[in-house]
């Protein structure tokens, strides 16, 4: 685990660790809300995607919409949604959120919030997270997972990053999008991820 001003990591090689974080259960305070979908705030501010492969996502009036699924009337709340890359590659993720993003805002200020960022492997999704999603999220965290570029529902080439840089560059965007939706500190941040995922965490650690 690396602190000091930057985000937790867990690497897929500290098993027992995450066992124990699995486990522990970390009780939190935590407001019981409505998860209906209008009291969902915007998580981005992208522009009109591009090369997203999403047909259930958007509304042709509002580049924004939040899907949420039926299932969802009860906690976590959970969604997707997509954010522009810096070259304007739409990235897409997952949520799950133990109360409406302007509650864990306007909480963040004054409790202990923590949040969870799940980084696939490679040739993989964040659809394969959404049951560790939904545990970290009963366990008190805010979580998030995005389709790395090129794999998923992200924009594109299939399966390619021109470098890790590029790669580094897509994660930074994502960690600045999330903090400044939630409000949670970067020291309050979690990331989990494994193979080529825990690879870019710790790059990214090391430079940003």
């Amino acid at each position: 685990q690396l602190r000091s001003n930057r985000a937790v990591f867990l690497s897929h090689a500290d098993d027992n660790t995450f066992e124990q974080l699995l486990t522990k259960k970390i009780q939190l305070p935590l407001k019981h809300t409505s998860s209906k979908l209008d009291n969902l705030s915007e998580i981005t501010h992208a522009s009109t995607p591009h090369h997203l492969d999403i047909q259930t996502m958007a509304k042709p009036s509002s580049p924004h919409y939040f899907h949420q699924s039926a299932c969802d009337q009860t906690l976590p709340i959970s969604g997707e949604s997509c954010f522009n890359a810096y070259d304007g590659t739409a990235i897409y993720y997952r949520y799950w959120l133990t109360m409406p993003i302007a509650d864990i805002k306007s909480q963040a200020a004054n409790q202990l919030l923590r949040q969870v960022i799940l980084l696939h492997r490679g040739h993989e999704h964040s659809g394969r997270l959404a049951e560790l999603g939904v545990q970290f999220a009963k366990a008190g965290y805010q979580v998030f997972a995005w389709d790395a570029r090129g794999n998923g529902r992200s924009g594109g080439i299939k399966d390619h990053a021109d470098s890790v840089t590029e790669l580094e560059r897509d994660l930074n965007g994502f960690v600045q999008l999330i903090r400044a939706q939630t409000g949670i500190a970067i020291e309050d941040t979690l990331i989990v991820a494994s193979s080529i995922g825990a690879v870019l965490a710790a790059a990214w650690v090391h430079d940003y």
